[in-house]
């Protein structure tokens, strides 16, 4: 049985640095997902009793979701593959767990790469309709990876394209101390979502972004 490739992508930090990432809790919830009650236990499960070390350093296995990270250098930077196997079936034209993969695995590059070691803090939204949130951001159509954006959605933004994928886009957020908004939808169930990662903002300026982004994704 051969297998079928759901993201690869290369992160300027060293292999095992990456896997560190990969394997210590305090390390997964700077990058993994957003903050929640139940966050702890969702790292336990996922990247503990839920993952198997194939290979130190290079492979894990995720036995849940039947997917396998493996891990590459590439002189001072590596490459993350996350593959599963291939049924030979036809491959579902969305999958909430593939998009998911690709997110998280965003997420990880942007804080090794920009915030290594560094704490965040987000804000995750949610809408049971998928058009309305993302039209404040069709001014990017045609935009080039890397290139800069300036727009306003809950408030005037500006930064990078940081990665677009099916489904999904992730920017950089000046505003946010360098930090990064990831919006998706769901084609499927009609629904969108939203998690902005913050860096460095003390209690009252994190407080003020996150009212104010709540308050503009409920509007719309």
């Amino acid at each position: 049985m051969g297998t079928r490739t759901i993201a690869e992508l290369r992160i300027a930090a060293p292999a095992a640095r990456v896997w560190n990432a990969l394997r210590e809790p305090r390390e997964i919830k700077r990058w993994f997902g957003w903050e929640h009650g139940g966050l702890d236990a969702e790292v336990e499960f996922i990247f503990g009793s839920d993952a198997e070390v194939v290979e130190e350093g290079r492979r894990l296995r995720f036995s849940g979701v039947d997917t396998t990270v493996t891990i590459s250098g590439l002189g001072a930077g590596s490459s993350l593959r996350v593959t599963k196997p291939a049924d030979g079936s036809d491959a579902l034209p969305y999958d909430e767990v593939e998009a998911g993969w690709i997110t998280f695995l965003q997420q990880l590059r942007f804080a090794l790469e920009r915030h290594p070691e560094e704490a965040r803090r987000t804000v995750y939204l949610a809408a049971t309709a998928a058009r309305a949130p993302l039209d404040a951001f069709e001014p990017l159509g045609g935009c080039a990876i890397g290139s800069r954006y300036e727009l306003t959605a809950a408030e005037k933004i500006a930064g990078e394209l940081w990665f677009e994928h099916e489904n999904q886009f992730g920017l950089t957020v000046d505003e946010a101390g360098d930090g990064l908004l990831i919006v998706a939808r769901n084609p499927q169930a009609a629904t969108a979502s939203a998690i902005l990662t913050t860096y460095g903002l003390d209690d009252d300026a994190f407080e003020w972004l996150r009212a104010r982004w709540t308050e503009w994704w409920k509007a719309v």
